[in-house]
């Protein structure tokens, strides 16, 4: 049997299909395989649930660690599509979460800005440096327009 159904088959019998949740099994799969033996995983997985993995993750667990497993399986699945939504909760509300900003910006430059800001787009039907205008100035609204490049 392939590791990813095996994986995807333990993941099942860990949450969704037992009464409680077996905790160490998500933490053991989620944290010691890549990225691509994750993504098959969770293809696996679809084919045994009706839920997707993050939503049965929120159904059966609670806290920081649902926080963490949720987010490990969401940078696996899109990683440009997590990152969009760590930017948009950045700025959405009231005042601006410039540590995180910053974080997602400058790590991603020179990887997959370019990716984000359109997932960001797809997403959100606004342009990220319109957000970016909106909640920042100065000097420090430049660099940040300046790593996202134009509209």
């Amino acid at each position: 049997m392939q590791l990813a159904q095996k994986d995807a088959e333990i993941l099942f019998e860990a949450g969704e299909k037992q009464k409680g949740t077996n905790v160490d099994a998500f933490i053991k799969i989620l944290t010691t395989r890549s990225t691509a033996q994750l993504s098959k995983t969770f293809q696996r997985y679809a084919s045994l649930s009706d839920l997707s993995l993050p939503k049965a993750l929120q159904l059966e667990l609670s806290g920081d660690v649902e926080d963490c497993l949720v987010d490990i399986v969401k940078v696996c699945w899109n990683t440009p599509a997590f990152f969009a939504e760590k930017l948009h909760e950045a700025m959405k509300g009231h005042g601006t979460c410039e540590q995180s900003l910053i974080r997602v910006l400058v790590s991603r430059s020179e990887l997959d800005l370019k990716k984000i800001v359109e997932e960001y787009y797809a997403m959100y039907n606004r342009h990220l440096q319109e957000d970016i205008v909106r909640d920042t100035k100065g000097h420090y609204q430049k660099v940040l327009l300046g790593l996202c490049g134009p509209i």
